[in-house]
């Protein structure tokens, strides 16, 4: 895989894995790989409405879900101040439009980080509306439609993991 190629990632429900489909290239909407875990630069969140309509009309889960990027050797930094930590981000067909980005305790340092940086990155409210949150007003979660870097990877118990840098 060339780390210049955009790439489209998605779970594997048959093989337990995540597929990487080519965007780019000669080997363009094909899948390139199966990896347990994979980091992505300038990263796209996207999901397909009529897949998931299908998901809900039929009660089961196909390929509508999509994580696209360039793919980096470089590992998503760890940091115990909040505003460099990787976030968690979900994605439930049953639940969710769209993937979800799970935040902290908004403070007055985090509405800072979120008026300056994330508001240049269109990270929405799940309501469509983008406004920046009260000093101490909690937000469960939030819409995502972009990252700077995402990491892919697996818990023990088998559940697909997603952290992000916004």
């Amino acid at each position: 895989m060339q780390n210049s190629e955009r790439v489209e990632v998605y779970r594997n429900l048959h093989k337990n894995c995540f597929s990487v489909r080519a965007l780019n290239g000669e080997n363009k909407g094909k899948v390139i790989d199966h990896v347990q875990e994979i980091t992505l630069e300038d990263v796209k969140f996207a999901v397909q409405p009529a897949g998931r309509k299908r998901v809900l009309k039929e009660k089961q889960k196909n390929v509508h879900a999509f994580i696209r990027g360039i793919p980096t050797e470089e590992p998503l930094e760890r940091s115990q101040e909040w505003d460099k930590a990787p976030y968690d981000v979900r994605y439930d067909p049953y639940v969710n439009e769209s993937f979800i980005m799970r935040c902290p305790q908004w403070t007055e340092k985090a509405m800072k980080f979120l008026c300056e940086d994330v508001y240049q990155r269109q990270l929405v409210k799940r309501d469509g509306g983008l406004m920046p949150p009260k000093p101490n007003q909690t937000y469960k979660k939030l819409v995502i439609k972009e990252a700077k870097k995402a990491h892919l990877s697996f818990t023990e118990d088998g559940h697909s993991k997603i952290e992000v840098l916004p």
